[in-house]
């Protein structure tokens, strides 16, 4: 599977739509996913897990699966449940810049990229879920200073 990183410096808004009754996003850890933790994602780090072949088949967003491995252990959920609100739940699906008619990776996709991450880390010792959360915390503590 090649490496494609999956650009998010969009306006979330555009992602969103409120309700017929006005009102946003009603999940305050979806709005902070959205709005915060998303756009500060670097994928480049996750390009060692893919094949750098161009004929391979792209990878799923790999933002959009940190963001799910996050939302994931904040809510503790199963990847099913996950999986079940990703296809179903605007809040959701705006939290991860899953735009409309766009697929939801599955329960395998989840599971192997937890896979890929886990095994780099055994064979290097470098935790490159650690790295993107440090970065995010970063982001997180910056804004809590203003």
């Amino acid at each position: 599977m090649g490496f494609k990183p999956n650009v998010i410096k969009v306006d979330p808004t555009a992602l969103y739509q409120p309700d017929e009754d006005g009102e946003d996003c009603p999940d305050t850890i979806c709005r902070l996913l959205a709005e915060v933790v998303m756009p500060e994602i670097d994928e480049l780090p996750f390009q060692v897990l893919y094949s750098g072949q161009p004929s391979s088949a792209p990878n799923y967003p790999v933002n959009i699966l940190i963001g799910a491995h996050v939302y994931k252990r904040y809510m503790q959920i199963s990847d099913k449940v996950l999986v079940y609100l990703m296809r179903t739940d605007k809040s959701v699906r705006y939290a991860l810049h899953i735009k409309d008619g766009a697929k939801a990776p599955s329960v395998n996709t989840l599971s192997r990229f937890r896979t890929r991450v886990d095994q780099y880390m055994e064979e290097t010792g470098i935790s490159l879920m650690d790295a993107v959360m440090w970065q995010v915390s970063t982001k997180l503590n910056e804004m809590m200073q203003e």
